[in-house]
C-alpha cells in the first residue's frame, strides 16, 4: 500500500498545525484508504483498481490540500488574534492598576516628605539654642507661613527648662528620628507656639482639637517641634492612613472586565492549541468506510 501512503503524505505535505493531531489524521486516513481497498478487493476488484477507486472517491489531490491547509490555517490565525487581544486586554488592565497604585503611593509619599520637611526646617532654624532670637523666631513664622493652607498652630517646647517635656520625649523616643504622628505633648508646656496671627502670646495657649491623626511631632536633643493640621486638611490626612487613598471599587471595574476577557480568550487559545479531532476531516474520511 505504498502509493496509499504516498497520496496520504501528498496531501498533507504543504499543511501546517499540531504536529500530533495532523499526524493522527494521517494514520487514520490510511487507515480508512486501506479498508476501502480490501473491502473492494473483496467484491473481485484487483488491487491496483481498488486503489484507484479508493483515491478517486476521496477527492483531487490539489483540492484536498487545499481545503486541509485551509482548515488548519484560519484557526491558527483566529488563535493569534485571540492571543493579541487578550496581551492588550491583560496589559491595559495591568497598567491602570499599577498606575493607580503607583499614584497613591506617589501621593502619601510627597505627604510624608511635606510632613517630615515643616518639623526639620523649623529644627534647622533653632538647632541647639537655649533661647530663641527674635530672627529665630521671624524664621520660624516665615515656614509657617509657607504652610499656612494645612496649619493650625505650629509650638515649640525647651527639652531641658520643663521636666514633663524632657520624660514625654523619653517616652516617645521615635520622634528623635523622624516626624511622628502623634497624641500631643500638653501645649501648655510650650515655651513659643505660631499661628497665623504670628507669634502666639502664651496666655493663648493652643489647644488639642481632639483629632489624634492632625498632630506631628519631632525632637532634637533640646527642642520639640509639634503642629496640628488645620480641620480643613483632615481629608487628606485621612487618606494617608488608608491602605488605599480612594474607593477603587468603580476604578478597578475595567481592570476587571479586562482581565475577565483575557481570561477568557487564553480558555479559547488552550482549546484551539490542544484539540480534539476536527469534525470536518472526520466526516470526510468516513465517506470512505
Amino acid at each position: 500500500m505504498k502509493r496509499i501512503t504516498q497520496f496520504v503524505d501528498s496531501i498533507y505535505k504543504n499543511v501546517r498545525g499540531n504536529t500530533i493531531e495532523i499526524k493522527e489524521l494521517k494514520e487514520e486516513m490510511k487507515i480508512h484508504l486501506i479498508e476501502t481497498v480490501e473491502t473492494l478487493k473483496a467484491e473481485g476488484k484487483t488491487e491496483e483498481e481498488a486503489i484507484m477507486i479508493a483515491l478517486n472517491n476521496f477527492g483531487e489531490e490539489e483540492q484536498l490540500n487545499k481545503g486541509l491547509s485551509e482548515f488548519f490555517y484560519v484557526p491558527k490565525k483566529f488563535m493569534k488574534y485571540l492571543l493579541s487581544v487578550s496581551c492588550i486586554a491583560f496589559l491595559v488592565a495591568s497598567y491602570i492598576i499599577i498606575s493607580t497604585l503607583y499614584s497613591d503611593y506617589q501621593f502619601k509619599q510627597n505627604f510624608k516628605e511635606n510632613k517630615a520637611s515643616i518639623t526639620k526646617d523649623i529644627l534647622h532654624i533653632v538647632k541647639d539654642s537655649k533661647e530663641l532670637t527674635n530672627n529665630q523666631l521671624q524664621q520660624i513664622q516665615s515656614v509657617f507661613n509657607e504652610h499656612s493652607d494645612q496649619l493650625q498652630h505650629i509650638a515649640l517646647f525647651n527639652v531641658d527648662e520643663n521636666k514633663n517635656v524632657a520624660a514625654w520625649v523619653k517616652q516617645n523616643p521615635n520622634i528623635k528620628q523622624e516626624a511622628t504622628t502623634t497624641y500631643p505633648l500638653n501645649y501648655q508646656y510650650a515655651t513659643n507656639a505660631f499661628d497665623s496671627k504670628s507669634l502666639t502670646s502664651m496666655s493663648n495657649v493652643p489647644t488639642h482639637d481632639g483629632y489624634d491623626l492632625g498632630t506631628v511631632a519631632e525632637s532634637n536633643d533640646n527642642w520639640v517641634v509639634q503642629y496640628q493640621f488645620s480641620p480643613e486638611y483632615r481629608d487628606i490626612i485621612e487618606m494617608n492612613n488608608t491602605l488605599l487613598i480612594k474607593d477603587y471599587r468603580i476604578a478597578f471595574q475595567i481592570p476587571f472586565i479586562l482581565y475577565t476577557v483575557f481570561g477568557v480568550i487564553i480558555a479559547i487559545w488552550i482549546s484551539f492549541r490542544f484539540p480534539g479531532k476536527p469534525i470536518a476531516i472526520q466526516k470526510n474520511v468516513s465517506v470512505l468506510k
